[in-house]
């Protein structure tokens, strides 16, 4: 988990939250348990700025799953159902975070 963080943190795709209007950007689920396997896509909780377009998600994630080199799964953060919202946020580790 460590190492994906670390990745998730680094210079150039910081510079991308900021380009895409990311406010917040958390990692839950199995990387975030540490219970990852080969196959595990990585599960991504984002807050977006209101401007941005469905299309600016999908280049966000794009640009993602292209940097880490594997399946990435955005769920926005006003709109998580409340049943699953518990489970996601007991895992939730903040990656980024605009001040």
């Amino acid at each position: 988990m460590q190492t994906l963080i670390h990745d998730l943190q680094q210079d150039e795709l910081t510079s991308i939250y900021k380009k895409q209007g990311v406010n917040y950007l958390g990692l839950f689920g199995s990387f975030a348990r540490g219970d990852e396997t080969p196959e595990s896509d990585i599960d991504l909780l984002i807050d977006f700025d209101e401007t941005k377009t469905l299309f600016d998600l999908a280049r966000l994630k794009i640009s993602l799953q292209e940097n880490l080199g594997r399946k990435v799964d955005l769920s926005l953060r006003g709109s998580l159902k409340k049943s699953i919202e518990p489970y996601i946020l007991q895992d939730l580790t903040t990656i980024y975070e605009q001040n």
